[in-house]
């Protein structure tokens, strides 16, 4: 029960990575708060860049901003 849990709140975070990267200029905004009450920002982060990078292959800290 708790993998399906998971696996299924890290392919929202991703989701809505995947559409920042897509439809949204500038850098990504992590604002997880509602995927947990006990996690910290730093930690939400890393949940969704450590997804990210298991699906797309690059870590979201080394995109370049383009203006």
């Amino acid at each position: 029960m708790q993998v399906s849990f998971d696996t299924f709140y890290a392919m929202n975070v991703t989701y809505d990575l995947t559409r920042q990267w897509i439809a949204m200029p500038g850098k990504f905004e992590y604002d997880y708060r509602w995927l947990s009450s006990k996690g910290t920002p730093e930690v939400m982060k890393n949940f969704a860049d450590v997804n990210f990078e298991r699906i797309y292959g690059v870590h979201p800290d080394k995109f370049e901003i383009l203006q």
